[in-house]
């Protein structure tokens, strides 16, 4: 594993991980820096600008159980809905458990309601949990700092603060999973006619299909068929994907599909009932209307969907094919310039973990304007904002508080064709949320940004 610094600056306290699929047993590690087995991070230390560091494992592979499942969803495996970083909904319900890493905005809202009495932590939330009019049943709340506006809202065991999940280590092992699962070899062919997009697989034991994002994102009807009883892991490409119209299940049962959106960093889901589990740990979720039958696991999610306790439970065993995918999680970079175009030929050391599983791929012009979420978010004081151009134009990119007045101008000149990453700085704003918006020709996007000091 090869990690290199492309950036302007030295970067300081290199963290990368690579977690080993069950199956392969440790059996050595020549690092530069040190690695840690029981937790998979390789710590490269300082890696000077232009620079590179490198790390050797061997294993052994081990199949004297191969029938055993090779991946799960860690800590993510009893949730319901579990979001790494921010969630807000309006009216809405969650029937199973719902975890949230950072800060989750729940008002008219009930989670657990389907659960059994005594279910343990029925919502956990890492950070910051705002709670207006509702409840929790059949368990406990767990905030981990703070709680604010509890008007109305009830937990049928207590409402504590605690800290009882790691997340940035679920973090980890969500993007890992979900880059292995991506290397999966297809058993099956992709049907697509007249917006009907249909999975058909023959397999008894486990089904794999590789869905094109875009393609998705014009159908008007989905269907996955598999024998009964076996497993449907169908991995969806492409940056943004939007999935609306119908979803159905032949043969099996919703609860051994799995939709793995492993390269989404926005999802758009709107009048649809997805009988599915989806993971896309990179992905803000727009969920404005609909429901989701399954287990999901995204980044940040904002709207109004509903989630129904349908728990995965298929097999994923990978077959005798064994990925590994190594995520840098962490760095300190110096002399870092205030705008940086990112080649998408390059993986960045940033301090921003970004799911980048090697240091090249492929060179990606990008087809459309995009405006990413900010990440962190919420954030204090700093947070990075991205965008894509598709051409070549005048570029303004501006923050209003939520009053609408301007309180920032982050971008105003012209850009060519690219991806390009800013920092915004809030150290002289106060608490509160924020809006930015960018304009590009006749593109224009605004998104909502939290700062919590």
């Amino acid at each position: 594993i090869t990690v290199k610094n492309s950036g302007k600056g030295n970067a300081q306290n290199v963290q990368v991980s690579d977690q080993l699929a069950s199956i392969l047993e440790f059996v050595s590690a020549v690092p530069s820096g040190v690695y840690n087995l029981s937790t998979g991070i390789w710590n490269a230390g300082t890696i000077n600008a232009h620079d590179s560091a490198s790390l050797e494992i061997k294993v052994k592979v081990n199949f004297g159980n191969a029938s055993a499942p090779t991946y799960d969803f860690g800590a993510a495996s009893e949730f319901n809905l579990f979001v790494l970083d921010t969630l807000v909904q309006p009216s809405s319900d969650t029937e199973g458990k719902v975890a949230v890493g950072g800060y989750a905005d729940l008002r008219n809202y009930s989670v657990g309601d389907k659960l059994p009495v005594n279910s343990g932590n029925v919502l956990v939330v890492g950070n910051h949990l705002t709670f207006i009019s509702g409840r929790v049943y059949n368990g406990k709340a767990i905030y981990g700092n703070f709680i604010t506006s509890t008007t109305g809202f009830s937990a049928d065991d207590g409402i504590e603060k605690d800290s009882v999940i790691d997340f940035g280590a679920a973090k980890i092992h969500l993007i890992n999973l979900s880059n292995q699962l991506s290397a999966l070899t297809p058993t099956d062919t992709v049907k697509f006619e007249y917006g009907h997009v249909e999975l058909v697989g023959h397999n008894n034991v486990e089904n794999v299909f590789y869905v094109d994002g875009a393609m998705l994102s014009t159908a008007n009807n989905f269907t996955v068929d598999v024998p009964n009883n076996s497993t449907a892991i169908v991995n969806v490409s492409g940056n943004f994907v939007e999935w609306m119209g119908g979803c159905n299940v032949i043969g099996t049962t919703k609860e051994k599909v799995l939709i793995n959106f492993f390269e989404a960093d926005t999802l758009k889901l709107h009048g649809i009932n997805v009988t599915a589990s989806i993971l896309a740990p990179k992905s803000v979720l727009d969920f404005s209307a609909g429901l989701v039958t399954g287990q999901v696991m995204v980044r940040c999610m904002f709207g109004a969907g509903q989630y129904n306790n349908s728990m995965f439970d298929g097999t994923i065993t990978g077959g005798s094919s064994i990925a590994n995918f190594a995520t840098i999680v962490s760095a300190t970079q110096s002399s870092m310039p205030s705008l940086i175009d990112v080649p998408a030929s390059m993986a960045r050391v940033t301090n921003k973990p970004d799911g980048a599983t090697g240091v090249e791929n492929d060179n990606v012009i990008p087809n459309e304007f995009n405006l990413l979420q900010n990440y962190p978010n919420p954030f204090n004081p700093t947070t990075t904002i991205s965008f894509s151009l598709a051409n070549d134009g005048f570029v303004n990119l501006t923050v209003f508080n939520i009053t609408g007045e301007k309180v920032a101008s982050l971008v105003n000149r012209e850009y060519q064709t690219g991806n390009y990453t800013v920092e915004f700085n809030a150290n002289d704003l106060p608490s509160g949320i924020y809006l930015y918006r960018l304009s590009a020709g006749n593109f224009v996007s605004t998104k909502k940004m939290i700062l919590m000091k």
